[in-house]
């Protein structure tokens, strides 16, 4: 039971954090007391829907090392990062991808990675090292010759991206459906069509 709270407790922070961007805005905003979550009808929390997630795109993963420990940015840096945003709108307006996939403000989180506490990750250890050379393609940005589809890795060829980096926002397709059934949620992702399943009973 208790390791069943955990997951539920995990899934919806998880996808609270990634959905509504206003928790983000503002910290301090006080919690509407009387909202009450629904259910499915086999009393599980109902998270289906269909979620853009277009407001995380200006957040990076790994935070800038300008901002150390700092979760959030001052109104200064939020007022720049929008500013930054908009013009970066600007010029997809006329491109091959549509404004509409752009993020459309940003938010003060200085990153989406929280743990560690300056938001970065430690760095590779050799077995990962070795792990990253075997596994990633061989493009580099500029290059226009290939000697064969090997040169390609799964993302190269729209196949998969993999997990958990599949769960990040990119660019572009960043929709996101959250489907139930006793047990299980599934998120399936706009990009790639990938869909990752999560049991919720331990």
């Amino acid at each position: 039971m208790k390791r069943k709270i955990l997951v539920w407790g995990g899934i919806s922070l998880g996808i609270g954090l990634l959905l509504f961007p206003a928790a983000a805005q503002d910290p301090q905003q006080a919690a509407n007391k009387n909202y009450t979550p629904p259910k499915t009808p086999w009393g599980e929390p109902d998270l289906q829907g269909i979620w853009p997630l277009n407001h995380l795109i200006s957040t990076p993963f790994q935070r800038p090392e300008k901002y150390g420990e700092r979760r959030y940015m001052t109104d200064e840096e939020y007022a720049a990062a929008q500013k930054s945003a908009q013009a970066r709108n600007k010029r997809f307006e006329s491109g091959a991808i549509p404004q509409a996939d752009s993020g459309t403000a940003v938010l003060r989180l200085t990153s989406l990675l929280s743990d560690p506490p300056n938001g970065r990750f430690p760095a590779l250890t050799p077995k990962g090292k070795e792990l990253y050379e075997k596994m990633h393609g061989s493009y580099k940005p500029g290059q226009t010759v290939f000697d064969s589809p090997n040169d390609f890795d799964s993302w190269d060829r729209c196949i998969t991206r993999g997990m958990p980096v599949s769960m990040l926002p990119r660019n572009y397709n960043n929709g996101i459906r959250i489907m139930q059934s006793p047990g299980y949620v599934l998120i399936v992702l706009e990009m790639a069509h990938e869909v990752r399943i999560i049991p919720t009973n331990g």
